[in-house]
C-alpha cells in the first residue's frame, strides 16, 4: 500500500496517511471528506488499522510490514528490497514516503526485488507510486500553448473535462470552472451508466 500523492498533499509517515491542507497543516485521512466516500470510506489514518478494517480482520496489524523512512533514508533501495523479501503469502506492506526522492528510493528497492529475488508484488497505489516506478519525469501543468500547439485549426475540435469526485474541494473547483464562457455541463449518474437497460438512453442524450 502506496498512498503517498506528491501533487495531492498526500504523505504517509509512522505509517500514518496524511492530507496537507493548503496552509501546510497535516489532518489524518480519516478526518478528511475523503474517508466519507460512500463506496470507500475508512475509519482509520493508521494504514496497519486501515489494512484490518478492510480485511475485515482478515490480516490483523500487527502481520502488516512497514517500510519506514528511515529504511528508505538511511538503508536506501538495498534495505527495501531485504524487508520485501520477507512478504509472503500475500502479507501486505505499508509503504512511508512524505517527498518524491523517498518514493522513488522505494520503487528502486522493489525494481530489484523483482529483478534479483523474483519477487512479484500487487500495489495499490496513488500516481506518485507509477511515476517513480517508469521513471517518468516531472512536467509542468498544460498551458494555454501547449494546448493550442496543433495551431487554431484545432481550437474547433473543443475538448472534454471528465470530474467524478463528490468531496468538496472538488465541487469548489467545478464550480469555478463552470463559470467560464464556451462550457457546457452534462451530469451523468454513474448509477444509470452500470445499468445496461439504461446505459444507452442516457449516453444517446448526453451526446445531442
Amino acid at each position: 500500500i502506496a498512498p503517498f500523492f506528491l501533487e495531492g498533499g498526500r504523505l504517509t509517515a509512522n505509517d500514518v496517511h496524511y492530507v496537507a491542507e493548503e496552509g501546510g497543516r497535516l489532518i489524518p485521512a480519516a478526518q478528511t471528506p475523503f474517508a466519507e466516500d460512500r463506496a470507500f470510506g475508512f475509519r482509520n489514518s493508521d494504514l496497519k488499522d486501515y489494512v484490518e478494517e478492510k480485511t475485515n480482520g482478515r490480516i490483523r496489524r500487527e502481520d502488516v510490514l512497514s517500510i519506514t523512512i528511515d529504511d528508505v533514508r538511511r538503508g536506501g533501495p538495498d534495505a527495501v528490497r531485504a524487508k520485501l523479501r520477507e512478504l509472503t503469502d500475500m502479507r501486505a506492506c505499508v509503504v512511508n514516503a512524505v517527498t518524491m526522492r523517498d518514493m522513488e528510493v522505494f520503487a528502486l528497492g522493489m525494481l530489484r526485488a523483482e529483478a534479483e529475488d523474483g519477487k512479484r508484488f500487487l500495489v495499490r497505489s496513488a500516481a506518485s507510486f507509477v511515476q517513480a516506478r517508469i521513471g517518468l519525469k516531472k512536467r509542468p501543468l498544460l498551458d494555454a500553448a501547449v494546448i493550442n500547439h496543433a495551431g487554431p485549426a484545432s481550437l474547433e475540435n473543443g475538448g472534454l473535462i471528465v470530474v467524478g469526485s463528490y468531496v468538496p474541494k472538488t465541487t469548489a473547483q467545478l464550480a469555478e470552472l463552470m463559470k467560464l464562457d464556451g462550457l457546457e455541463g452534462i451530469e451523468l449518474d454513474a448509477r444509470d451508466l452500470i445499468d445496461p437497460s439504461k446505459r444507452g438512453g442516457v449516453l444517446a442524450a448526453a451526446l445531442t
